[in-house]
């Protein structure tokens, strides 16, 4: 895991997924809130919450959890992160469909 500051207040988080680095990463939004976007797939959880922890962030200081569309390696995690640590998931209402469906 390896956390990279990208602009004032924004983190970007290698999760190192499988050990491989540059595959998969999340964001730490560091403002006036703490926002993560992207969680990763669950079994990148613990990298996550290790970067948080070199971030000076707890589960219970970060407001929002952002996940862009359902797949695996976006947002696996999000299940882990609000069972465990009781944070709230949001995505787009539309990001909930299969690739393909188009629903208005």
């Amino acid at each position: 895991m390896k956390v990279t500051q990208v602009a004032e207040h924004i983190y970007l988080v290698d999760l190192e997924l499988s050990g491989i680095e540059g595959f998969v990463a999340s964001y730490v939004l560091k403002g006036k809130q703490v926002a993560i976007v992207e969680t990763g797939p669950a079994s990148t959880v613990k990298n996550l919450l290790s970067a948080m922890k070199e971030l000076n962030v707890e589960p219970e200081d970060v407001a929002y959890v952002a996940v862009s569309h359902v797949h695996i390696d976006h947002g696996g995690g999000a299940g882990t992160l609000a069972l465990e640590h009781c944070l709230n998931i949001y995505q787009k209402p539309s990001s909930l469909f299969t690739q393909g469906e188009h629903h208005t």
